[in-house]
């Protein structure tokens, strides 16, 4: 990633999790076990892990949400299309690290399931499509760095 589409932006005072946070395991002086909030960095909005919250605009969402039925709509009758919203994508190629698009269509796909994360190499296909729906935080990796890592990872259109 390039330095300017790494720099992080300050959060403001008031909003200590401008991207979004996940629960870190914490032991504490006593032995027991807690479970803290922790803010997600740009590289954790590029890369989540599983159960990472990224924090969206209420416009963010209704995009994706009419998006995401206009695809549903329009490739029902495709057989083993799918299509996901907000679903995190664990790559075949070990060298690239898991992202979560917006929106996936992946065709080819061999049994529908309820997935939080779809795995090429079990899953044996790949997205065709992703689309992003870009913020001004996330302008910078959307536009050039997803754009190369989604080449990487041979989709064939991407769209931002």
């Amino acid at each position: 990633m390039s330095a300017s589409a790494r720099e992080a932006i300050v959060a403001p005072p008031d909003n200590p999790f401008p991207y979004g946070r996940r629960y870190v395991e914490r032991t504490v002086p006593n032995g027991s076990i807690t479970f803290e909030q922790a803010p997600l960095t740009l590289e954790d909005v590029l890369h989540p892990q599983e159960g990472d919250q990224v924090t969206h605009s209420n416009l963010h969402q209704h995009i994706c949400v009419y998006l995401y039925t206009v695809l549903r709509r329009r490739l029902a009758g495709v057989t083993g299309a799918v299509v996901l919203y907000d679903v995190r994508i664990a790559w075949d190629d070990l060298a690239l690290k898991a992202h979560r698009p917006d929106l996936a269509a992946i065709f080819g796909v061999r049994e529908h399931k309820n997935w939080s994360a779809f795995d090429v190499a079990a899953e044996g296909v790949r997205p065709t499509v992703l689309i992003e729906i870009t913020s001004p935080e996330t302008r910078g990796i959307d536009l050039t760095v997803k754009f190369d890592e989604y080449d990487l990872a041979g989709v064939e259109f991407y769209y931002q």
